[in-house]
């Protein structure tokens, strides 16, 4: 009598783990959602984007040191941005800086606990014109972020960081496409 309880049990444990599994795996294939954000619900439609690499000036000294590269992220963002979607990536503003920026920032830090290490923190932002009514202004504002943070030994920090923003960017495509599909235009 137990034995056949504890098959039971075992069944309905199997048939509950795959039927997540299968909705797991069929989650990308759904395609309309009525819970998304509108944070990302801002990135229906995008058309344009520009893309800025960026570092604060007082790390730029180290990120050269670690030999992370800033033009070779551009082109690794911009090369992704146009292959994998229908946006155009310019180089600078075409209507007085009004299109959509992707903002990578990197930010490096000694390790204050960890011999030969470095904190690295990753910031990709989309930023676009916003209109605010109770300050009757537009502004360029950040409407969708993401932020990677990394402990890595010095010597691979420029390995990482060239291998964990193309995941970021895949990302932020990932969610323009949601977003467009659940935004479709009016």
């Amino acid at each position: 009598m137990l034995g056949r309880q504890c098959l039971r049990l075992e069944t309905i444990v199997i048939s509950v783990i795959m039927l997540m599994a299968v909705i797991g795996t069929a989650a990308p294939i759904l395609r309309r959602s009525k819970t998304i954000s509108d944070e990302v619900l801002s990135l229906s439609r995008l058309e344009t984007l520009r893309v800025i690499v960026t570092s604060p000036p007082a790390m730029q000294d180290k990120i050269h040191q670690l030999d992370i590269s800033m033009g070779r992220i551009r082109s690794q963002v911009v090369e992704q941005v146009m292959n994998r979607t229908g946006i155009e990536v310019v180089k600078t503003s075409k209507i007085d800086d009004q299109e959509p920026r992707l903002r990578v920032i990197i930010l490096v830090r000694n390790s204050p606990d960890v011999n030969g290490a470095i904190s690295v923190a990753i910031h990709l932002a989309i930023e676009q014109v916003v209109y605010i009514d109770r300050l009757q202004r537009h502004f360029v504002l950040p409407t969708y972020s993401l932020l990677e943070n990394m402990l890595v030994l010095e010597k691979k920090a420029s390995k990482e960081v060239h291998e964990v923003i193309p995941r970021l960017v895949d990302r932020v495509i990932r969610r323009v496409e949601q977003a467009t599909v659940n935004l479709p235009a009016p």
